[in-house]
């Protein structure tokens, strides 16, 4: 029996990339998730590759020994899929609110970000009208894109997630430290506003003028 195996992360789907790391954290019989590996990975049935010689099917594991290498690949800002061109966001600060709040959902349980990696991918990818013209991003659509993530290679999703998150990083970085800046220079300002306030009217702010002004004590009579 002829079993076609890929023999580089160029020929892994991310689909594939995705089922064969739910089973290397299965707690399975290693043999079996090795044949699982390679079922996977070559479409065979599952009881031709158990009914493989231990010769045929170390062999196959041989052929799969990139598995245990760095997934490669470039940077692309489009993609093809069947025949829809997507453009892929790379600048976390070019997405939208919409976008930021899926991707921050998704990738909320570290756990998960795998299995979840089609449905991160689908938040920076957005489909090209006649190949060229951005559409904006639909959450309505976005499972159906999701599905269609799960057909590209790994070395295409890995660099662009990669990307994303040290550009994420670096934005959110810079973000706060602009916020801080900022709550410095306000929390400088409100003490100096305060201090003004207090010297003009003579030790009390309007706050504490407000406060006790309008209160009745009552009155004390005599007897």
């Amino acid at each position: 029996m002829r079993i076609k195996l890929p023999t580089s992360w160029d020929a892994v789907t991310l689909g594939e990339w995705q089922a064969v790391r739910k089973l290397l954290k299965s707690d399975a019989d290693p043999y079996l998730v090795e044949c699982a590996i390679i079922s996977t990975l070559s479409g065979a049935d599952m009881n031709d590759i158990q009914s493989l010689t231990r010769e045929g099917h170390g062999k196959c594991m041989q052929a799969l020994a990139f598995l245990k290498t760095p997934i490669g690949g470039k940077l692309r800002d489009r993609v093809l899929i069947g025949r829809t061109m997507y453009h892929i966001e790379t600048n976390a600060r070019k997405i939208t609110g919409g976008q930021y709040i899926d991707i921050m959902a998704l990738t909320k349980d570290v756990e998960k970000i795998d299995d979840n990696m089609h449905l991160i991918m689908a938040c920076y990818a957005t489909p090209l009208k006649w190949g060229f013209i951005r559409q904006p991003y639909n959450g309505a659509t976005h499972a159906q894109v999701a599905e269609q993530m799960k057909l590209l290679p790994v070395t295409v999703v890995t660099p662009v997630t990669d990307f994303f998150l040290q550009d994420y990083l670096g934005f959110a970085k810079n973000i706060a430290d602009y916020l801080m800046k900022e709550g410095l220079k306000m929390k400088a300002k409100a003490e100096r506003e305060l201090s003004r306030l207090s010297k003009s009217s003579g030790g009390s702010t309007p706050f504490t003028t407000s406060r006790t002004g309008g209160v009745n004590f009552g009155s004390t009579t005599s007897t």
